[in-house]
């Protein structure tokens, strides 16, 4: 969980079309796929009309189900040196809905994943999600959006230092909630923010006992503003900044993460004929503790974005950000991280789309003085036979080195295939 960027999570909730599957909670040890592009007409996110789902018409509401049955497979299923791999057989259903009454928009995505294995059968999870979105046209050309989410999801081994390797798997329930609004005048757009947001985790079942994490448990609320100017139709500068505050749920006293964040950023962002977009900006970042144990954090953040589209048929992609996030550790508040990654999609046939992405995280553990780096490469590639059947297979790789024996060093592969019917 990010802790003083908490909006924008809101932000990217809220500006989202009315997706198809909702998006399950995917754990922040593997690095997940980049999402969708700024362009929804290049490579990497064109349907063509020919192949797309078609929605179905229920008194003016348009629903979208679907199904994905497949099999994955893990040779390191609990991250760890010595590792234990297993497969499953996965199911996926989904359910998008959505109606627009052309000043106001109402949408509802659900989903779920199920997952069976074969040798490691205290691994079997139910994981689902839903959202809720809408927005609403008010007068003086001022737009509002609002959003929740909740996902009752699971996370890898290892995810923020976390140690325990036996035991059912790690699920944790996020709720986000999120409502903004924005306007644009001459050459400016405005954007203000309010997101709130709760994380709690189950225990895990070691044997005939349970280990507790509610210290990671922890409430979010954040509020954010951003300004854009425009210098010329292709060009912006825009400002932006962040006030947040947490609090732990359910921590001893002595271990409460209660704090307060702060972020200022500038930047700038930029548009070459729809070929090349660009969105850089940096700032100042601080998060202080109310409980003195703890070391507070201020320095300098950075977030950026690059698109490239190079040929009709080929997107590349390029991310860069520093976060804080949620620790594992009892003595280390949060995990200061930096991402980066590159991704590159080719489309060589109207129905057929390849990926190819490559990861690298940074984790430092400031309290403990250790530091560990995941790099992790992914293919996935999709085949449309119509606009009701799909097929998908995917394949990575992931490597984490670390500079203390207190966080797992280890490395694996994971190929997953499925079908997908949309019905």
């Amino acid at each position: 969980m990010r802790l003083s960027g908490v909006a924008l999570l809101g932000v990217a909730v809220l500006s989202s079309a009315v997706p198809a599957r909702a998006q399950l909670g995917r754990p922040v040890t593997y690095i997940a796929d980049s999402g969708p592009l700024w362009r929804d007409d290049a490579a990497g996110t064109r349907v063509e009309p020919a192949f797309a789902p078609v929605a179905v018409d229920v008194q003016g509401v348009k629903l979208t189900p679907s199904v994905a049955i497949g099999t994955f497979a893990d040779t390191n299923l609990f991250n760890q040196r010595s590792p234990s791999g297993d497969a499953a057989a996965v199911l996926e259903p989904a359910l998008g809905a959505g109606i627009d009454w052309g000043t106001a928009r109402v949408s509802l995505a659900l989903d779920a994943r199920f997952r069976r294995f074969i040798n490691q059968t205290a691994q079997d999870s139910n994981e689902f999600g839903a959202r809720a979105a809408g927005g609403l046209d008010l007068a003086g050309g001022i737009l509002a959006r609002t959003a929740i989410d909740f996902q009752h999801a699971i996370e890898p081994r290892g995810t923020g230092g976390g140690s325990l390797i036996p035991g059912n798997p790690a699920y944790f329930d996020d709720f986000r909630s999120a409502i903004s609004a924005n306007g644009t005048g001459a050459a400016e757009v405005w954007r203000i923010t309010v997101a709130a947001g709760e994380r709690r985790y189950s225990s895990l079942r070691l044997g005939d006992r349970d280990v507790s994490q509610q210290l990671r448990d922890l409430a979010t609320l954040a509020v954010e503003p951003r300004l854009d100017f425009a210098l010329s139709p292709d060009v912006a500068l825009f400002v932006g900044g962040t006030l947040s505050r947490q609090r732990s749920l359910n921590a001893p006293f002595d271990l409460r993460r209660d704090a307060t964040g702060w972020r200022a950023l500038a930047g700038v962002r930029a548009n070459h004929d729809d070929l090349l977009l660009a969105e850089v900006a940096i700032g100042y970042r601080s998060l202080g503790y109310d409980a003195p144990r703890y070391r507070d954090f201020g320095g300098l953040t950075y977030d950026a974005r690059i698109e490239w589209y190079p040929t009709e048929l080929i997107s590349a992609r390029f991310d860069a950000r520093q976060s804080l996030e949620n620790s594992a550790i009892a003595t280390v508040p949060a995990v200061l991280t930096h991402v980066a990654r590159l991704s590159v999609f080719y489309d060589p046939l109207r129905n057929m789309r390849v990926s190819l992405s490559g990861d690298l995280r940074r984790e430092r553990y400031r309290e403990i003085r250790s530091e560990a780096r995941l790099a992790s490469l992914n293919l996935g590639a999709e085949y449309r036979f119509g606009p009701a059947l799909s097929a998908v297979v995917k394949a990575s790789y992931r490597q984490r080195r670390s500079t203390s024996a207190l966080l797992q060093g280890y490395s694996g592969k994971t190929a997953s295939c499925s079908l997908v019917w949309s019905l």
